[in-house]
């Protein structure tokens, strides 16, 4: 279980330094993308390299930089929102299938009369 901080994070580069180290974003390889979206949505050049040496020198707020944060994730967000109602319907066909053949399968037991 990863440890989270037990003070508020006050300023976008304690939050930044939190999402690298606790949160698991990965700015090299998996997440590039989400580090692009977040340049864009916080008016940064494409080619910054030190994203918390631009939030210092900007002097992004972390009201900015988480709202420019959640945008840059909303895609993400909702393919992941997308996947559990896909597989909580899933499941539910599936629940009701297992029903539907436990069904025909005691049916098959009961003697025919006649």
């Amino acid at each position: 279980m990863q440890d989270f901080p037990k003070k508020v994070l006050a300023s976008s580069c304690e939050i930044w330094d939190f999402l690298i180290e606790k949160a698991g974003l990965d700015t090299e390889a998996y997440d590039f993308h989400i580090v692009e979206e977040l340049c864009k949505n916080l008016n940064f050049s494409p080619a910054v390299k030190n994203i918390k040496k631009e939030l210092k020198t900007q002097n992004i707020s972390p009201e900015r930089f988480i709202g420019a944060f959640f945008r840059s994730i909303e895609p993400y967000a909702q393919m992941m929102t997308d996947l559990c109602a896909f597989f909580y319907l899933f499941c539910g066909l599936l629940r009701e299938y297992s029903e539907i053949s436990r069904n025909i399968h005691l049916l098959t037991l009961v003697p025919k009369t006649g």
